[in-house]
This record gives C-alpha cells, structure tokens and sequence, in this order.
C-alpha cells in the first residue's frame, strides 16, 4: 500500500498504514473487485445517494470507531452499522466536503476525506481516513482515524 504524503493531517493513522506488511503477491482480481467497491462506495456518497450507498455494505458490515464517545467500539452487522452511522450523522450534522484520496492494495482500499461536523455550538471541518477490507464486491469492514479524535468525542458527546 502506498503511503499518503499528507503525513500530518492525520499522524499517527498514516504511519500505521505506511507500515502494513506487503503482499507477496497481489491477485489483480482481487484489486480491480477492491477498486470497483470502493469507487462505486465513493460515487454514492459524493452523490448523496443513499440506496446505492447502503448496497456497498456486505450484510456482515462492521463498523470500528475509536475514541471516548457514545459511538466509539465495534458496530457488528450492516444493521447495528447502519444504525450507528445515523445517530453519528443526528448527533453531529455530518457531511461529506470532498474525498481527497483512494488507494487499494488487495482487497484493502483506503479513503481520506473531508468532513463537516456541528454539534454543541461548534463547527468544525475535519479529515477522516477510512480502512476497508473488501469482500466479493462490499464493503465489509471499516476502521474510522480521526484527524482529533479529542475533538470528535467531545462534538459526539457520551
């Protein structure tokens, strides 16, 4: 996997990734199945359409956030996924600004995006890098790092 060169907007989150093991081989396959979801995933969002959105998820969909906030831990299942991504979207007014990169490596795609967030009187803009792993041609797990993920709990609330 290539490493991002915007190093600092999202520290310790691009490091770990710059340092994922490589694969010896790489099944071209398996890439262009890891490209098309998550060029169809971002299509959907840029678009706002939420149907064609929620069909990028796998059924057994996890959803991973960090941090100290009433959405932080593992959302198992498109449902209890889903389900988080809409209080995350109540509690906070999330909305997409732009997707700045994708990249994949196997069946892991990796997205860095914008995003706007306003909640408890704040309004901030913050980047999100987002680590898929890929099945068949969903979706089927993500890692959510935080551009300040201090700032996200305290925006989210517990």
């Amino acid at each position: 996997m290539t490493c991002l060169s915007r190093r600092g907007a999202l520290g310790a989150a691009t490091v770990a990734l710059c340092h994922l093991p490589a694969r010896a081989t790489a099944d071209p396959a398996v890439e262009a199945r890891t490209r098309q979801a998550i060029d169809a995933y971002a299509r959907a969002w840029e678009k706002g359409d939420v149907p064609a959105l929620l069909a990028c998820y796998h059924a057994d969909f996890t959803l991973n956030w960090f941090g100290r906030n009433a959405l932080a831990g593992r959302h198992a299942g498109k449902a209890a996924a889903v389900k988080a991504l809409g209080e995350m979207r109540q509690r906070t007014g999330r909305q997409l600004k732009v997707i700045r990169a994708t990249m994949v490596s196997g069946d892991q795609a990796v997205m860095v995006t914008r995003e706007a967030l306003a909640a408890k009187g704040q309004s901030v803009e913050v980047e999100r890098l987002y680590l898929y792993t890929v099945a068949g041609e969903q979706l089927r797990e993500c890692w959510v790092y935080d551009q300040d993920q201090r700032q996200l709990d305290d925006i989210i609330g517990p």
